[in-house]
């Protein structure tokens, strides 16, 4: 029995940091106001119960690169494009479509008004 907890315990102290943590979503969906859609949910980071998918895996990174700054963090993730899709992160999560899934890119409309306040928004800088 010794040794089967000595084995536990080197597992729990070797695993890596768990970011799954409901205060992660609660900032999440209260930054992006997603509240009352899909992106609710811990499937914005993780694939499965284990694993991040690519938008978790890059706020991972961030977090390290920001010391643990949600925030910061997820700023640094808008303009990045983390399933290599096209969209940036910011323009997935503001058409509802999941920033970690390139099957999951927002309609040609969702596309189209992301391209013109982008081009407003070029213009007028």
């Amino acid at each position: 029995m010794g040794k089967r907890w000595a084995a536990l315990a080197g597992v729990v102290l070797l695993a890596p940091p768990t970011w799954a943590l409901p205060e992660f979503l609660e900032a999440f969906t209260a930054r992006y106001d997603t509240a009352a859609s899909k992106l609710n949910s811990c499937q914005v980071c993780h694939m499965s119960a284990t694993g991040f998918n690519a938008y978790g895996a890059d706020l991972e990174v961030e977090l390290q690169n920001n010391d643990n700054d949600l925030q910061a963090a997820l700023s640094a993730l808008e303009p990045q494009d983390s399933d290599a899709d096209d969209f940036t992160n910011l323009e997935e999560i503001s058409a509802r479509s999941w920033p970690g899934d390139p099957a999951d890119v927002p309609t040609a409309i969702e596309a189209l008004t992301w391209s013109a306040i982008k081009v407003k928004y070029a213009v007028s800088r």
